[in-house]
């Protein structure tokens, strides 16, 4: 018997490693297309291209597998978010800008905003992804933004207003535009908000509402 070839027994070591991050993709996509409750481990597999039998082999249900896809889009979002918070030194309204463009370009504009669409319209009916989505993606979220809002206020560099209001402010518009892309876009294709023009005057927008006021005479 011939002993197997080794560049042949690597490149199968890479398969199986690289199969994951294949799988969370092939799942990404189908999440995107058909929500939870309608999408099947079958056609997950059959994405990525494996038996339903190797999806197993991984995850335990497509509960888990959904949570995966979640923790590496907008879980990992809000961890680069978090860093940036930890090791920027710069001014805070550009500490905004930084945070709100990588969660607009690895998020929003990605597929990953469909998963926005999928959670508030199966919340409902599968109130343990609810609840993973709120503690892992939407109270972590919340208190990021916080952070870097009061970063700003306590270096002067942004007037007091009323933190949790003006998170829900900046969130909004981003939800916004998630939805907006995954619903009456799909439908009417040229009503989808193309480019980035939307971003900067978003941002444009938040950073002359957050600057500090001249006293009036």
């Amino acid at each position: 018997m011939h002993a197997m070839a080794p560049d042949s027994s690597r490149r199968r070591e890479r398969r199986k490693d690289a199969r994951p991050g294949e799988l969370l993709d092939a799942a990404l996509d189908v999440f995107a297309e058909r929500g939870f409750a309608g999408a099947r481990l079958e056609d997950i597999a059959q994405r990525a291209g494996v038996t339903k039998g190797t999806v197993y082999l991984y995850f335990a249900s497509k509960e888990e597998l959904f949570e995966a896809v979640v923790r590496q889009t907008l879980v990992s979002s809000i961890a680069r978010g978090q860093a940036a918070l930890r090791d920027f030194d710069g001014p805070t309204p550009e500490l905004l800008r930084l945070v709100l463009t990588g969660w607009w370009h690895r998020v929003v504009r990605t597929k990953a905003a469909a998963l926005v669409k999928l959670i508030c319209a199966e919340a409902s009916n599968f109130p343990a992804l609810a609840r993973f989505y709120y503690d892992n993606v939407i109270e972590p979220g919340r208190r990021l933004q916080s952070r870097i809002l009061e970063r700003g206020i306590a270096r002067g560099e942004f007037r007091a207003v009323p933190v949790e209001h003006t998170v829900m402010f900046i969130v909004s518009a981003f939800l916004y535009v998630q939805l907006h892309q995954w619903s009456f876009a799909k439908a009417i294709p040229t009503e989808a908000i193309e480019g980035d023009e939307f971003l900067e005057s978003f941002i444009d927008f938040v950073l002359a509402s957050l600057t500090p006021r001249e006293p009036q005479p």
